[in-house]
């Protein structure tokens, strides 16, 4: 068959023929993309969520690391106070011992006799 000699009907039929699948085909690929595009905008929505939320993430870190410290200096002036309550305490009894002890050998002098009570202290807590 040359190209003469195909008939008119012929010609429609093999233009039909390449002209149909090309259509099928572009219409495949524009649904592929048309998806592509969509998916992309899912990725892109969800790679900002992710961004924010690492933000977010690392903001409760650092809140979280500098509550830990102020609780680490809460302990420790806590501490502090304890030891300098406990200091005060012993100091406190060591003044009262003193001043009752000063007080009975005055007493014991004046009244001229020798015998001084024995001391007592306070119990430790």
């Amino acid at each position: 068959m040359t190209p003469g000699s195909l008939g008119s009907g012929e010609v429609l039929f093999a233009l039909l023929a390449v002209t149909i699948p090309l259509i099928a085909i572009g219409t495949l690929i524009w649904r592929q993309a048309d998806r592509t595009r969509g998916l992309q905008a899912s990725i892109d929505a969800a790679a900002d969520k992710a961004a924010s939320s690492s933000e977010g993430v690392k903001r409760i870190e650092a809140n979280v690391s500098a509550m830990r410290d102020e609780l680490h200096r809460d302990y420790v002036r806590h501490d502090s106070l304890r030891e300098t309550e406990a200091r005060m305490t012993k100091r406190m009894d060591d003044v009262e011992h003193t001043v009752r002890g000063t007080a009975t050998q005055i007493i014991a002098a004046l009244s001229g006799s020798d015998h001084v009570p024995a001391r007592r202290r306070r119990p430790q807590p």
